[in-house]
């Protein structure tokens, strides 16, 4: 080979490499150089290649990943990067670049615009002169056109993120008496090529299926907030009445492998049902026949009624050992504990008001006698409240099942209630809250684990009251479309209760909320992968407006603090559309011990930070291994975002399109009313104006979803929020939440 020639390009295993990640750079030799080659990747020599000049990219690889077509079959996706930057050398060394002497020439490691999967076939073209020797002759280097790299990466393909949306579609143990809907959130790195939902009767025998390609927004009343679902209607006729149904999702990535996938099909254990993975039974009844209503009000008797409206029930619990599948509710109060045997069911129980009562008229009131005695036991339409400090739900460890719908949570109707020792999910395989309004939050229900219990929380479209001291909602597994005004702040789960049968929190979703105001000095808003052995691969939060008015914590960290970040890996991670207003977000570092920890699969894409910070090799004292946050330090999978304020522990390839400032001079961008940060009034409005630098920057096709959480159409604006208003979410009557979203 001639001195100049490209004599290999190769994908290095992270053994060889001598890092604890892999796939997202390349070693490329060249023939006769010696080290301190200078390199022009597009840019001028000396440069990372700049976004205008990707056309001209020194470094082009065409690599070709599995995936699947939108009837999940697998087949070859095409996708293509670019060099960006010269890698550089561990600690102690990281003032040099990473160049080495071959046998015949030098080996240069360069970083990708994004990853290369073990499963790749790739090749690459490398344009001539970007290579300049350093040696007497000065000689440039050779073009090269679609040789063979040798590929010895061992990352995986990155996950999908999904779950059941309970609030737009069914949910496990509905019963249905037309044609139905199956809703699911899903996001994956790439792009989700379709869900695919089954449906198949036990007895008849009869099945369906349905291909979804694209998404649904759906307003939630009581937050007023749109959450976007891949929804199928599954048509009821074929199926037999009375049978039970079982409907499964498989969701398909862009790219990706079978171990890529999130399939329902045969999981069905009872506590990992929270997950939103699990196949969902539903019950036939086409023919409404299978309503078994009993009546129950106040000056009813449990000893001689029946439950019809002539001899009503007193009680709920006896209303539901006359084998009630509804109990209808009169104006009153009623406690909904009882002692009565366990009932098991296969569908829910629903508690609701009768026809002529509603929330302002009904009230079910949790008490001190706290176990409810059935297997699905859901509340629906009422005001909730608390007897006393003394007062929740106990679902025994025995498969329980329990869901407050559509209510008002109103701890302090009877007068003041301090917090409860635990909250109503106790000792229960689920506990969701869709769509209700009040005062719900850590204060005063107190969602959130006590000690190794069973708790297990999701949050869908409901609203947060202010807590007036921070409290830690840490037994939640998903949050979507809700709307907090305060110091409610997620953080993850202890691991105690893992053995009490609570799954780990492993593919949890946190999209399309609003957190206004949040005003705690130490507190962050969300806080995942740094519990010891809660790492929470596979999270998405997607799509949400953070404002943080108090303190200098960070809004966000991810990986980002505490002893524990340093002793575990976190994987696949989605932050993809978020507006963070007020203070950074600290994500992927990897910055103590003498581990690298890896951070792999992450896709930063489409944010819109106040500022960003990652931590690696160079803090406390140095350490060469302490590489696994590397990935995301320098760009990969990294694109179209903005930090105001840049960020202060950099990001040493910030990823194609990244706009910043610095502290000193911000590059602001361009809120129709920016209220965060120290001492700000909180409130404001985080949609771009017309000149705002966020508009219109993300390439179409990049993301998928439909709309912002404000049900505005989405414009490819950077954020959480698009510029074009569409809608402006209402949230419902007796909202005790600020209305105020947009002027």
């Amino acid at each position: 080979m001639a001195i100049g020639d490209i004599a290999s390009v190769t994908v290095p295993h992270r053994s060889s490499a001598g890092l604890a990640v892999d796939g997202g750079f390349i070693d490329l030799e060249i023939e006769g150089f010696i080290v301190g080659a200078e390199c022009d990747l597009g840019s001028g020599f000396g440069n990372p290649l700049l976004d205008a000049d990707l056309a001209n990219a020194s470094v082009t690889l065409n690599v070709t990943s599995s995936g699947y077509a939108t009837d999940g079959t697998i087949e070859g996706k095409s996708r293509t990067l670019h060099g960006t930057h010269v890698a550089r050398r561990t600690f102690p060394n990281q003032g040099e670049q990473d160049q080495a002497a071959t046998a015949s020439g030098v080996r240069i490691r360069l970083w990708l615009t994004g990853n290369v999967y073990s499963g790749d076939t790739v090749t690459a073209t490398i344009r001539a002169g970007a290579f300049q020797n350093q040696a007497a002759g000065a000689e440039t280097s050779s073009a090269a056109s679609e040789i063979a790299v040798t590929n010895e990466a061992s990352l995986p393909y990155p996950r999908v993120t999904a779950k059941l949306d309970e609030f737009a579609g069914v949910a496990s143990g509905d019963r249905v008496k037309s044609d139905f809907r199956v809703a699911v959130n899903a996001v994956a790195g790439h792009g989700i090529s379709s869900v695919i939902v089954s449906a198949s009767g036990r007895t008849s025998g009869h099945q369906t299926s349905a291909i979804v390609t694209s998404m649904t927004a759906r307003q939630r009343p009581a937050s007023g907030l749109y959450g976007m679902a891949y929804e199928a209607v599954i048509p009821i006729a074929g199926f037999q009445q009375g049978e039970l149904i079982d409907c499964d999702y498989t969701v398909y990535p862009k790219v990706g492998d079978s171990n890529s996938v999130v399939s329902t099909v045969g999981r069905t254990l009872s506590t990992d049902e929270i997950l939103g993975r699990n196949r969902i039974p539903l019950i036939c009844d086409k023919a409404d026949q299978l309503d078994q209503i009993r009546h129950v009000r106040e000056g009813g008797n449990d000893g001689s009624g029946d439950g019809s409206l002539a001899a009503p029930y007193a009680s709920i619990g006896r209303a539901l050992q006359a084998g009630a599948n509804i109990v209808e509710l009169g104006p009153g109060i009623y406690p909904v504990g009882n002692t009565n045997s366990r009932i098991a069911s296969q569908e829910w129980a629903i508690v609701r008001p009768a026809a002529e009562a509603n929330e302002d008229s009904v009230i079910v009131r949790i008490n001190e006698q706290r176990t409810y005695r059935h297997q699905r036991l859901r509340i629906q339409g009422c005001r909730v409240t608390l007897q006393s400090s003394s007062s929740w739900l106990d679902g025994e460890n025995q498969g329980n099942h329990l869901e407050f719908r559509d209510c008002r949570m109103d701890s302090q109707w009877g007068g003041p209630v301090s917090t409860p020792t635990v909250g109503p999910g106790y000792r229960t395989d689920s506990c969701r809250f869709i769509n209700c309004s009040g005062d719900l939050g850590a204060e005063h229900w107190a969602v959130q684990s006590f000690s190794s219990s069973r708790i297990a929380y999701s949050f869908n479209g409901c609203e947060l009251l202010d807590s007036t001291t921070a409290h830690s909602m840490n037994a939640w597994f998903h949050v979507v479309a809700c709307k907090s005004i305060g110091q409610n702040s997620f953080r993850a789960n202890s691991t105690a209760s893992l053995a009490n049968g609570v799954p780990e929190q492993e593919g949890v979703f946190f999209a399309w909320n609003q957190f206004v105001d949040f005003r705690s000095s130490g507190r962050k808003i969300l806080t995942l992968g740094e519990t010891a052995g809660q790492p929470n691969h596979n999270a998405a939060i997607v799509g949400n407006v953070f404002e943080k008015t108090a303190g200098t914590s960070p809004a966000i960290a991810i990986a980002g603090d505490g002893t524990e970040t340093a002793s575990q890996a976190t994987n696949d991670i989605k932050l993809i559309a978020n507006t963070v207003a007020g203070e950074r977000v600290n994500l992927s570092y990897n910055d103590s011990g003498p581990t690298g920890w890896d951070r792999s699969n992450w896709f930063m894409i489409g944010n819109s930070f106040h500022q960003m910070n990652i931590k690696a090799d160079l803090f406390n004292g140095g350490n060469g291994q302490r590489t696994g946050g590397w990935p995301l330090l320098n760009g990969i999978n990294c694109h179209h975002n903005h930090y105001r304020d840049g960020d202060l522990f950099a990001q040493e390839g910030r990823g194609r399109d990244t706009t910043y400032g610095t502290p000193s001079q911000p590059m602001e961008p361009g809120y129709v009313d920016d209220r965060s940060g120290l001492s700000g009034a909180g409130g404001g409005d985080y949609t771009p104006t017309a000149e705002s630098v966020l508009i219109g920057r993300i390439l179409a096709g990049v993301l998928d979803f439909g709309s912002d959480l404000a049900g505005s159409t989405y414009r490819r604006d950077i954020g959480g929020l698009q510029h074009q208003i569409v809608f402006v979410p209402t949230p419902q009557a007796g909202s005790t939440l600020n209305r105020r979203f947009r002027p």
